[in-house]
């Protein structure tokens, strides 16, 4: 599921570093005071904030239960991520080094998480002291729901991003829930929240903000603006409804109402490793792993693709029990066959996957038909079907690993 998968996007692809040779490390330092301009003593600062409690061991790893998505509950609970936390200095101040994003954003909080500020930081202000002043944390909760499903779904998630003047927006923190339940810690100001779930896929819409697209979060953005004001240190926005995404003819479709039943068919428009006229009951008696991703998904490409290749190796011997079926929506550059295919991956193969190609079959959905009528809305989006050919609910690699330790039957 997309949910397993975003955590790594989240937390490898955050402040990964480009190609581009001038995206180089920089530095910020500072100093964090209160209200009335007083340093404060204790307190952590970093770049990136997960609001579901601590997901890292003592050596900033993560923790195997993230690894596997079981992590998004303790709701409202802060946490730093390692890599992103402000090294403290004396006198009260910090410093923090910036591996190549353009503009970060400085949450600081003081060690009960009732203060907090934030600063946004330009490249162009490298080694330029900042000081982030510290005013009184707001609780933010939302609850999130599906009116067209009928349900909460399984899995819910709020990225919240800082707004400047330019218009830049610069992520500062996720909360996920399997609940439905969003709740953030935030200092008075402006927010926009990227709210999206999945089983079923569904985000947010929002009549006052345009629709865009954010590569980095492979999905559609329909961000809602949130202000947090000073005089409040609660925030209730309510019942946020997610949409189901739609076809060409504006029919809405949710792959959630297939657990446990035969998923749609495939509609796909050439393939490799595979006959071109592939059908899902080529596979009974297998477990079947659907990766639905995009060649300009960066999570996709450096995330979810590259761990399903290890996958496969590490499963070698178990290679006649389950398929993995890498399912790339080409729709948006109009590439139908392998050929035009492989001419975008060819980048790939040369630059992010050490010169080897997928070691699963690839089908090109060239017109973005399978992608319709899954109701697939975020990229990557994992699923997985049972030798018998139904849907497994909240399917996705983890439980193909746990179903492929069980004897052979």
């Amino acid at each position: 599921m997309h949910y397993l998968t975003s955590v790594l996007a989240i937390l490898i692809l955050v402040g990964a570093a480009r190609a581009d040779d001038s995206d180089k490390p920089w530095q910020i330092h500072g100093q964090v005071v209160d209200e009335q301009g007083m340093p404060v003593e204790d307190f952590e600062a970093a770049t990136f904030w997960i609001s579901n409690g601590n997901w890292w061991d003592e050596k900033g790893e993560l923790l195997k239960e993230a690894a596997a998505g079981k992590l998004w509950k303790n709701e409202g609970v802060l946490a730093a991520r390692p890599n992103g936390i402000a090294t403290r200095l004396p006198e009260e101040k910090f410093s923090l080094k910036i591996e190549s994003e353009p503009r970060i954003a400085v949450f600081a909080v003081d060690k009960l998480h009732e203060y907090g500020g934030i600063v946004l930081v330009e490249r162009s202000q490298a080694d330029k002291p900042i000081t982030v002043t510290m005013a009184p944390l707001a609780r933010v909760t939302a609850e999130v729901y599906c009116s067209e499903a009928g349900r909460t779904p399984d899995w819910s998630c709020a990225a919240v991003y800082v707004p400047d003047s330019k218009g830049n927006q610069t992520k500062l923190m996720v909360c996920g829930s399997f609940r439905g339940q969003i709740s953030l810690l935030l200092p008075p100001g402006i927010y926009h929240l990227d709210v999206y779930s999945e089983s079923p896929n569904g985000s947010i819409r929002s009549p006052k903000e345009p629709a865009g697209e954010d590569a980095t979060a492979c999905s559609p953005v329909h961000r809602i603006r949130v202000e947090v004001p000073r005089d409040k240190t609660t925030l209730d926005l309510g019942v946020l409804n997610v949409v189901l995404p739609r076809d060409n003819d504006g029919i809405a479709h949710d792959y959630s109402q297939f657990y446990g039943k035969e998923p749609p068919e495939l509609e796909i428009t050439d393939a490799r490793g595979v006959p071109k006229g592939v059908k899902l009951a080529d596979f009974h008696g297998k477990w079947v792993l659907l990766d639905f991703w995009a060649a300009w998904c960066g999570p996709c490409v450096h995330g979810s693709l590259p761990k399903l290749t290890t996958f496969c190796e590490e499963h070698a011997a178990d290679r006649d029990r389950f398929e993995i079926l890498a399912i790339c929506n080409t729709e948006k550059e109009e590439a139908r066959t392998i050929e035009a295919f492989e001419g975008l991956e060819a980048p790939l193969v040369e630059k992010v996957w050490a010169g080897k190609q997928l070691p699963f079959p690839v089908l090109v959905d060239g017109e973005g038909r399978t992608s319709d009528v899954y109701g697939i809305s975020h990229w990557p989006t994992v699923l997985l079907i049972d030798p018998e050919g139904h849907l497994v609910k909240l399917g996705n690699e983890a439980t193909l690993a746990e179903k492929l330790k069980e004897k052979k039957p």
